[in-house]
């Protein structure tokens, strides 16, 4: 199983890793995605389940802030580790890939 990351809080990101280290790539979200498009590629190249958090994490239907660390729920400026709902939300999509790969 391949396991693409969430996507990541911006704003709480840049609070521990400094902003200057992504200007030259578009910000810490666009590098997070390539490096997540090249695992959806290697899933499809060896025909491996693929656990697409970082899709399910960016979903219109769901909100970052309600997945990740942050001030309101876990009391720090993270944006970056699962928390709660977002750890549910990697169980749920692992399964499911899991699941779908062996059926």
């Amino acid at each position: 199983v391949i396991a693409v990351p969430n996507g990541v809080i911006e704003e709480y990101y840049y609070t521990r890793h400094p902003i200057d280290w992504y200007r030259s790539v578009g910000g810490a979200q666009k590098q997070i995605n390539r490096y997540c498009e090249k695992l959806r590629d290697l899933a499809r190249e060896y025909s491996l389940a693929l656990a697409d958090i970082n899709a399910e994490s960016l979903s219109p239907a769901r909100k970052l802030s309600e997945l990740l660390r942050t001030p309101d729920n876990g009391g720090s400026e993270d944006g970056v580790h699962p928390y709660g709902k977002g750890i549910e939300l990697y169980s749920e999509v692992i399964y499911s890939s899991i699941a779908k790969y062996f059926n």
